[in-house]
Order: structure tokens, then sequence, then C-alpha cells
């Protein structure tokens, strides 16, 4: 119908039921009516999201589908089924492939709740958002940070979307995505902040037949940069030192970006004013800590902090005596 094919009408129509389920309580299953009944799992599951890719897949054959097959085996998943039961069936409802249906009720337990949806035409317009996702889920100020959206294509007819990101009411990135009806893709937007705090994100889409779900809207929680203090006598800047590898592990672009703020001290300087804003402490390799150093450590640790010591480095036993 106007260039789209029943396939994709019907794709579209079981993947919207299948998104009213429940995650974590409802279950489900697909059951092709091909030449013969083909169940896409053994039972029931509720791994919705894999019923839902099994149906991204489906495709249509020339074969004459076995209804009453298909209706049978969905009776016999349904009777393993305690709780409620419902058979939904999508057909383009070609005669004859109802006719020994018809002739032979199909077995199915009691009590199942039987819908029939058949496809007249094309659905109406409609494509969702859903499901935001930010990584990392904590972003530091500067930090590179991926919101992640599902947009989904409810209607029957393919549609191109442009899809727009929008931090504190301003256009941060945009992207268009070309979607088969039924078909669901992720759209993702590299995203920075400026500033600690909370912020108002908004995604949308042009309006459609259903208005009502084409505008997502989050909340970013953005943290400052995270100081923590190195400890060691070698030269961060010298390759292969301890505090070399510590520095750059700890921060791999240098500052820009990372989500701790790296200080290096020598054994020698550590004092208790220094540690005060720490949110952690490591000991690149057992340097030489004065007495007013070690001290400064305890105290840091007895309010709280966070000591990294690595075991393996020589002297790095007597030097956790000592604290």
């Amino acid at each position: 119908t106007d260039g789209v094919a029943a396939m994709s009408a019907l794709r579209a129509a079981a993947g919207r039921i299948l998104r009213e389920l429940v995650a974590g309580q409802d279950r489900a299953n697909l059951v092709l009516a091909g030449a013969r009944a083909e169940p896409q799992f053994p039972a029931l599951t509720a791994n919705l999201p894999a019923v839902l890719k099994a149906l991204e897949g489906v495709i249509p054959t020339p074969a004459r589908a076995d209804m009453e097959g298909a209706v049978t085996v969905a009776g016999q998943q349904l009777a393993a089924h305690g709780g409620p039961r419902h058979l939904v069936i999508l057909t383009d409802r070609q005669r004859t492939n109802w006719e020994a249906l018809e002739r032979q009720a199909a077995a199915l337990p009691p009590n199942v709740h039987i819908t029939c949806v058949p496809i007249a035409g094309l659905e109406p317009a409609n494509v969702s958002l859903s499901e935001p996702s930010l990584a990392p889920a904590l972003p530091a100020v500067g930090q590179s940070a991926s919101l992640a959206v599902r947009v989904t294509n409810h209607g029957g007819g393919a549609a191109t979307v442009p899809v727009t990101c929008r931090v504190e009411g301003e256009a941060a990135a945009d992207q268009a995505l070309a979607l088969a009806p039924g078909e669901s893709r992720e759209a993702a937007f590299s995203l920075r902040f400026d500033g600690a705090g909370f912020h108002r994100v908004t995604v949308e889409i042009p309006e459609d037949g259903l208005p009502a779900d084409n505008r997502l809207f989050f909340v970013a929680t953005v943290v400052e940069r995270a100081p923590v203090v190195v400890i060691g006598d070698d030269d961060p800047g010298l390759p292969g030192t301890s505090s070399y590898f510590l520095v750059r592990a700890l921060s791999p672009h240098g500052g820009k970006g990372d989500r701790l703020r790296v200080r290096h001290l020598r054994g020698p300087d550590v004092e208790a004013g220094q540690l005060a804003d720490a949110a952690g402490v490591f000991l690149a390799a057992p340097a030489a800590l004065a007495d007013e150093s070690i001290l400064a450590l305890a105290d840091y640790l007895r309010r709280g902090g966070g000591l990294w010591l690595f075991a393996g480095n020589p002297g790095m036993d007597e030097l956790a005596e000592r604290l």
C-alpha cells in the first residue's frame, strides 16, 4: 500500500505491541507462520529485547502460512505459563492461509485472551524517543560525555528523522536517522559541560501523528574534576618511571577532559595542607618520606582519605609498616 510492504506494516505493529510489555514482569515469544510454525525461542522468555531483535530480522516468504500450526505452537507455550495468557495474531488476512483453521480450531489452553490485528493500509506516522543514557553517568566538568537515545519508527512507512539535542535550551548537536517501519536505532550525541551541577538536556524530533513522544527530557549531573595526589621521588616526565606511568593512567589526556586532576609531590615535600582536598593519594614508589610526611598521611587517612600503595616495589612493605 503506497509503496509500503505488508510485512513492514506487520513488523511495525508487532514492535509496538512488544514495547508495551513490562520488562522483568512480562514474557513473550514470536511464532512465525511460514510453511511451518517457527517459534523464535523454545519457550516464553523475559528477554523482551531479544524478541524485538528477532522481529527485526523477519522477512516474508512465498510459502503458504501454516496458521493452524502456528496457533497450536503458541497454545503449547501459553499452557506452560502460569500468569495471564495473551495471543496476538498479526495478519494481512489472506484467505487461503486461514481455510484450514476455519475447518478445525487449533487447540488453545483455557483463559487465553485473543487479539487479531489485521493490517489494512498504513499505520499512522509516529516516531518516538525513549531510553536516554549518559556515559559516563557522572561526567566531570570539561569531560566528553555521550548521550544515547532510542529512536523508534512505529509507523507503517519509512521515515528520515532529524534528531536535535539541546543543553539548557541551546542546540548542542543534531543528526538524521533513516528508519524502516518498525525499526529502532540509537542516536548518540557527544556533549561537554562547562560547569558543575545539574544541566537540562532536551532531545526532540519534528511533530508527527503522536506528538506526546517527540520530546525527551534528561538531567545531566556534572561534577568537578576530582583532585588526586601522586607521591614519588622519580620524575613524572621521565618515561619508564613509576610516576610517569601512574600520572598518565590517572590523567591520560594531560588534564584536558580528564575526570581527575593530578598533582605530583616528592616524598620530602608532603605536608598535611597539600592533602586536605585530595580525593585520593597514590604512592608511585617507596618515596623518602620524612616522619612529618608519614604523620600527614596518617592524619589524612584518619579523616577518611584513601591511600593506594602498589605492592611489589622494594621497600613498600617497610613504608606500609611505618604508616
